[in-house]
């Protein structure tokens, strides 16, 4: 079991991957539309983990399953956009 630092900072690395995974998709296809929710998607996992962060150690618990849920839709849609 992660601490709750490792978790986030495990996080952030996995979030930050994914941000340069967006930025070579971006290069290799031109679906703008796609790409932008790409974006969307990324940012919105991203301003979660920052909630997360910032929370307290009781409501981190509760915030954290959605944070995953956001992070799994977004590994699926990069997956799909391959």
């Amino acid at each position: 079991m992660f601490s709750r630092e490792e978790y986030e900072n495990n996080f952030k690395s996995e979030l930050d991957d994914i941000r340069l995974q967006i930025e070579t998709l971006a290069l290799n296809h031109r679906n703008e539309d796609r790409f932008l929710e790409l974006r969307n998607k990324e940012e919105k996992t991203r301003l979660k983990l920052r909630e997360l962060r910032s929370s307290s150690d009781d409501r981190w618990e509760r915030i954290r399953p959605e944070l995953e849920r956001f992070y799994d839709d977004l590994n699926k849609s990069i997956a799909v956009f391959h």
